[in-house]
């Protein structure tokens, strides 16, 4: 007795592996697309004087950016999308 391959697991192993090659190609290809954020809504200050400021820093102390002159600093700000 020969046996036949069951014809709906043959059409649902095609749609599998159709559905991963979509999905790989997506991945490989697609990736610049899935981490496009929003453009920037003033130009770049590269190089500019920074405008002074006072902030509190993580224990309640005044952090003036005038206090830090000479010194390196990195201003980093997040604006979080929650």
């Amino acid at each position: 007795m020969k046996h036949y391959p069951n014809p709906r697991i043959i059409s649902a192993v095609k749609a599998s592996a159709a559905t991963f090659a979509i999905l790989l190609l997506a991945s490989v290809f697609g990736s610049g697309l899935a981490n496009s954020y929003p453009r920037p809504q003033i130009p770049s200050a590269v190089g500019q004087v920074a405008l002074d400021f006072t902030l509190k820093d993580q224990d309640g102390k005044d952090f003036k950016l005038s206090d830090q002159h000479g010194h390196w600093v990195l201003l980093f700000f997040y604006r979080g999308y929650w």
